[in-house]
């Protein structure tokens, strides 16, 4: 879980943006990373 994650992360993302629409990918984004955030953001166990 660092940059190297993130950037896995935004390489999947980025394949993923050119498969579907822009305007609905966004909104997946949008809640994948409010979601990943909350993981974060929670201290882990």
């Amino acid at each position: 879980m660092s940059f190297e994650h993130y950037k896995d992360l935004r390489t999947f993302l980025m394949h993923k943006t050119r498969s579907f629409p822009k305007s609905f990918t966004l909104m997946r984004i949008v809640k994948f990373f409010l979601k990943k955030t909350q993981s974060i953001t929670l201290p882990s166990r």
